[in-house]
């Protein structure tokens, strides 16, 4: 087993904290289809990391309840599409890259309906990462006492915050070099422009020079 640094040890309670996500409720009006209306919820999801969305919610006549998940990143994956959603709905899913997930709603009156204000209620969650791991099934699986079910779960958390922490490093590391690169190419323009300036200024003696010996004024 693969033990993280101390100072991921010392940010695992923030990470414990802010993974465990609660779950928001609230409605959705029902509008025309014209008028592309939608409620885009999101959460920052790791590469190759376990997402779990739970929606919940009822039928409501006249009322087309849509959703759509996908990222930000260059790529644009869409991870998964519903259209009539009239039950409870549990959808998990692995990210593709760094990137920031959302998940957008959309409800939509059906043809004939009226828009009399309709609502719909839905509560939503979204975990990422190890809080999306159902730790109770896989000690049930693979038959682990309590106390090896919890360090399991320690290590998943460590493993996730070690993760993190290289990703920043990466990140960190690009961004110096780009700074770095973007100082340069500022050095080399501040010298370009001085020795522009001075050919300039020497350009100007030599003309004025001349133009004053024509005119026998020098």
């Amino acid at each position: 087993m693969r033990f993280p640094t101390i100072s991921a040890c010392l940010i695992l309670g923030t990470l414990v904290g802010t993974s465990l996500v609660q779950a928001i409720k609230f409605d959705m009006p029902a509008f025309p289809d014209a008028l592309k209306e939608e409620k885009c919820l999101s959460n920052w999801g790791p590469q190759n990391t376990k997402v779990k969305v739970k929606v919940k919610t009822t039928a409501a006549y006249g009322q087309n309840l849509q959703l759509r998940i996908y990222d930000n990143s260059a790529s644009s994956n869409v991870f998964a599409t519903r259209k009539g959603i009239n039950e409870d709905l549990l959808i998990e899913f692995h990210t593709h890259e760094h990137a920031q997930v959302f998940v957008c709603f959309r409800n939509l009156l059906e043809e004939g309906a009226k828009a009399d204000g309709r609502l719909r209620t839905v509560t939503f969650s979204m975990d990422v990462g190890a809080s999306a791991i159902d730790f109770k099934e896989m000690a049930a699986q693979e038959k682990l006492k309590p106390l090896e079910a919890e360090l399991v779960k320690l290590e998943k958390y460590l493993e996730e915050v070690d993760d993190q922490m290289a990703y920043m490093k990466r990140r960190e590391s690009k961004l110096r070099n780009t700074n770095e690169s973007t100082n340069e190419r500022i050095k080399f323009l501040s010298v370009l422009s001085l020795v522009v300036l001075g050919l300039s200024g020497l350009w100007q003696v030599y003309y004025l020079r001349r133009f004053f010996q024509q005119k026998k004024l020098i």
